[in-house]
């Protein structure tokens, strides 16, 4: 799954296409000239700097290997910059800590008002917004967390739960059409989402498709089945049961 994201990296970048995004930026107002562009796939290790991480239900001589762990970044930008007004010094300071929260440059300047003693300030800022998809294995479970970051709104969080014998082929497509903002197929299956009394039971699905499977909950795992600790590993444990899948 990795090689085939970042041979997608590699052609977006060539190709350039045209993806337009729109972000809602607080006190501004939508932008709906974003850009997405500069795709890159890395290690977790390589832009966090941990190897490995201790579970508390391990014991202390045994860890979680997160080497295998990854992620793919692309960057959403527009070609302008943009101008707001705050009439009182606590609008400003609000507005200040939202750009830093979500690391929006940004020049202020303040002006007084000859005709009062309010101070208004003026931001000037240039909004680059880091869009995250990673992946993660859960030893527990023996599946894989897509944790998505920015991608839907700015500063919001989705974290599904997939299955390592739903990777094949159609799979991979729909992922790449899904993360590339095109119409896709894709139904992920959010982890934990919030209860719903007048949802319907999940339904299996053909495995073999890619796209719907059975809950990830619905796994049953054996008393003396080993527990995979890397993302590799689980994938592995997922590919002896779907031998027409494309390895990661």
């Amino acid at each position: 799954m990795r090689e085939f994201l970042r041979e997608l990296t590699d052609q977006l970048n060539y190709l350039k296409p045209d993806t337009p995004v729109s972000y809602d930026i607080k006190a501004y107002g939508e932008i709906t000239d974003f850009k997405q562009q500069n795709y890159r796939v890395a290690l977790f290790d390589n832009i966090y700097g941990s190897t490995k991480k201790s579970h508390h239900s391990l014991k202390n001589s045994d860890f979680i290997d997160t080497s295998s762990d990854f992620l793919l970044r692309c960057i959403c930008e527009t070609p302008y910059k943009y101008r707001l007004k705050k009439h009182n010094l606590s609008d400003a300071n609000l507005q200040r800590k939202y750009f830093a929260k979500y690391h929006i440059s940004f020049i202020d300047t303040e002006e007084s008002d000859p005709n009062s003693e309010a101070i208004k300030t003026i931001f000037l800022f240039e909004p680059k917004i880091i869009v995250e998809f990673k992946f993660t294995g859960q030893f527990k479970s023996s599946t894989i967390d897509l944790i998505v970051t920015n991608f839907a709104e700015l500063g919001k969080k989705v974290v599904y739960s997939l299955q390592p014998k739903e990777i094949n082929e159609t799979f991979l497509d729909e992922l790449a059409k899904y993360i590339t903002r095109q119409p896709h197929h894709l139904n992920l299956r959010q982890k934990n989402p919030s209860p719903n009394r007048n949802a319907s039971p999940p339904q299996k699905e053909d495995v073999q498709s890619g796209v719907r499977t059975q809950k990830a909950d619905g796994i049953k795992r054996g008393d003396n089945q080993p527990v995979a600790k890397t993302l590799r590993q689980i994938m592995l444990m997922g590919f002896e049961s779907c031998p027409g899948s494309r390895m990661a």
